[in-house]
């Protein structure tokens, strides 16, 4: 809450852990994020999402969403977090998500083109 500015309609949550564990982090982070291709030992995934709201005209809205996506790696003695590139899924999720709790159609509902 202190970094979100909720009258100007930025939205800022809390690092969520979607994974932890060296099996299955590595999977996991290639689903959020776009990996390095060197041999790294990933402990841990989070992300920190960004949801910028709009007004257009008092009844719509735009809404636009960013994934910070971090991965914590092992080198030698010390973990460290590192920055990631969003694969957009993160994002996706959120807007899905949101669609279908304010009324809209469930995902598997739309028409694909």
């Amino acid at each position: 809450e202190a970094s979100s500015k909720f009258k100007s309609g930025l939205i800022i949550t809390l690092p969520y852990v979607f994974s932890k564990g060296v099996i299955l982090t590595k999977n996991e982070l290639n689903r959020y994020a776009v990996l390095p291709a060197e041999g790294t030992v990933w402990t841990r995934g989070r992300y920190t999402l960004t949801i910028d709201i709009q007004s257009i005209d008092g009844i719509r809205n735009n809404v636009s969403v960013t994934a910070k996506v971090e991965g914590r790696f092992r080198d030698g003695l010390f973990s460290e977090w590192s920055m990631l590139k969003s694969s957009g899924i993160a994002e996706d999720e959120f807007l899905m998500k949101l669609v279908e709790e304010v009324g809209g159609l469930p995902q598997e509902m739309w028409r694909k083109p």
